[in-house]
């Protein structure tokens, strides 16, 4: 796992060694329904797919070098800064435990 920079984007990166992606049907991998395991929902890559584009990232899905499976999730470039929030005073805050079961 690296964190990297992509085109000025953050981006979080997971590698594995494993069989690496089918080569049928690749494309359809984060579609909903869609899987290759004889147990699996085929709701996974689907959800995190979503979840990205709300976001206004991207999951990016590729072979790896040389084997395995690459997952790039490229989170879009936001300026945030703490003097950017009006009840910060460029402070850190506490944060209430009320309602958390604490």
């Amino acid at each position: 796992m690296s964190v990297s920079d992509v085109a000025g984007q953050a981006a979080v990166i997971v590698e594995d060694n494993g069989k690496g992606l089918p080569h049928q049907g690749r494309e359809r991998l984060t579609e909903p329904y869609v899987t290759t395991r004889a147990k699996g929902t085929g709701l996974g890559l689907a959800i995190v797919k979503k979840i990205m584009e709300d976001h206004q990232g991207e999951l990016v899905l590729e072979d790896g070098e040389p084997e395995g499976t690459r997952v790039k999730l490229i989170f879009a470039a936001t300026e945030t800064r703490m003097s950017d929030h009006p009840d910060s005073a460029g402070q850190p805050r506490e944060l209430s435990t009320a309602g958390h079961g604490a």
